[in-house]
C-alpha cells in the first residue's frame, strides 16, 4: 500500500488495516471520537463500544484514558498492561486498568483477602476493574442513549468541517 499524504487517507488506511487484521471475526469495528482525549479511537467490538461510552467517555469521575494497545493495529504487548483494555486516570489522580471479559473467558479467581493489585503479580501494579459481558449487556439501552449525545458533540466540535 502506498504512503498516504492526507490525514483522512491515513486514517482510512489505518481503519482498513485494523479491519483486515481481525481475520474472520464476526464483530463490529467502531471508529469513535473522544472529547476527553481529543482523538479518534478504533474499538474492536460492540462490548468495547458500550464500555467506552458508559465507563470512559461519559463517566464524570474519569479525567482521561488510554485504550490498550494504544495503537489498535499493533500486535505487540508490553507485559501485563498489554492484556488490559484501558488505562484510566480518575479525577482524583489515581490510575487503574480496565479489563473486558469475553463470553469464553472466566473472571479471575480472587481470594477474599487478595487485592486487585495482586492480579498482575506486582506490588506496584495498578488496580484492575473487570467488566463482564453481563455488566455491559444490561446497560446496552443506556449506551445507545449516550451515543446520540456523544455523536452530536463530535459533530459540533471544533474539529473542522466534517460534513
Amino acid at each position: 500500500m502506498s504512503k498516504s499524504r492526507t490525514l483522512p487517507s491515513r486514517q482510512r488506511a489505518n481503519v482498513l488495516k485494523a479491519y483486515r487484521s481481525r481475520g474472520r471475526a464476526n464483530r463490529n469495528l467502531w471508529l469513535v471520537y473522544s472529547q476527553k482525549t481529543n482523538r479518534d479511537w478504533v474499538l474492536k467490538s460492540d462490548r468495547h463500544l458500550v464500555h467506552w461510552v458508559l465507563n470512559l467517555e461519559t463517566d464524570a469521575d474519569i479525567q482521561t484514558f488510554e485504550l490498550e494497545p494504544s495503537d489498535p493495529i499493533s500486535l505487540a504487548t508490553d507485559g501485563a498492561s498489554g492484556n488490559m483494555d484501558a488505562l484510566v486516570v480518575r479525577s482524583d489522580g489515581t490510575r487503574e486498568h480496565h479489563k473486558l471479559l469475553l463470553r469464553t473467558q472466566q473472571e479471575p479467581a480472587q481470594e477474599p483477602a487478595a487485592s486487585p493489585e495482586r492480579l498482575l503479580g506486582s506490588e506496584d501494579a495498578l488496580p484492575v476493574r473487570v467488566f463482564t459481558e453481563a455488566d455491559l449487556r444490561s446497560r446496552g439501552a443506556e449506551a445507545m442513549r449516550w451515543l446520540k449525545v456523544v455523536c452530536y458533540c463530535a459533530a459540533i466540535s471544533h474539529r473542522g468541517n466534517c460534513f
